[in-house]
């Protein structure tokens, strides 16, 4: 029995050891996940990346936004994350800040968030349309896609941005990279394992500790700010 792992800080939590007694290895997405998990854990740990390939979409780029009712003239800047993998961890607030402080909204560019599973989560989503709230043209799509789907809103825009606080791969990075997309992204964690300054544009961070809880991620864990 093999378990396929995946976390996000640099410390797998005490409370989940147990859960190494179900099998014979374990195996993670990132070099940095298998570290977390090497500490811990009594049974082989292996990296087994996610394998990052598909068909670009097809069609014209003002095509490809017609499906999102997406303005096919600005220069769109993306950054996507699913609701149940906690904001405080994805970190859209940098992201929108960065965009804000660029002076390009309502000029020749938007952002545009991707984001699901808005219910159970009402707090965090209506936080979140209250910070866009002075960036003309942003985007806010909350309706579930399919792979084909997230492939296509990918390719429809021009820069992929995630500035995480910690991931343990990150596919929507991997995928706008092979979509041939700049890349914009926290320069810590897995994502850092592929993100260089030859292909991207990783973003330097400062490692903080946290200060409260934010799901199973602890306080007194570490992650990047």
């Amino acid at each position: 029995n093999i378990a396929y792992f995946a976390w996000e800080l640099p410390e797998f939590p005490d409370t989940w050891v147990p859960s190494f007694d179900y099998y014979d290895e374990i195996w993670c997405p990132s070099d940095f996940t298998s570290a977390a998990l090497a500490m811990k854990s009594p049974l082989p740990v292996v990296t087994m990346p996610h394998a990052i390939g598909f068909a670009a979409p097809a069609g014209p780029p003002a095509q490809l936004r017609a499906r999102f009712a997406l303005p096919p003239e600005k220069f769109l800047f993306l950054t996507l994350f699913d609701l149940n993998s906690y904001s405080a961890r994805k970190n859209p607030r940098a992201a929108i800040e960065a965009f804000r402080r660029s002076g390009l909204a309502g000029n020749a560019a938007a952002l545009v968030l991707k984001v699901q599973n808005v219910s159970g989560n009402e707090a965090d989503f209506a936080a979140l349309q209250a910070s866009v709230r002075d960036l003309p043209g942003t985007v806010l799509l909350t309706e579930t896609l399919s792979r084909a789907d997230i492939y296509t809103l990918e390719a429809a825009c021009d820069c992929f941005v995630s500035l995480h606080r910690s991931e343990g791969f990150g596919l929507a990075v991997a995928e706008s990279m092979l979509l041939g997309k700049p890349v914009i992204s926290t320069d810590w964690s897995a994502t850092a394992e592929f993100v260089t300054p030859d292909n991207s544009c990783p973003v330097r961070a400062r490692l903080v500790t946290l200060e409260q809880n934010h799901g199973p991620y602890a306080k007194g864990s570490t992650w990047a700010d």
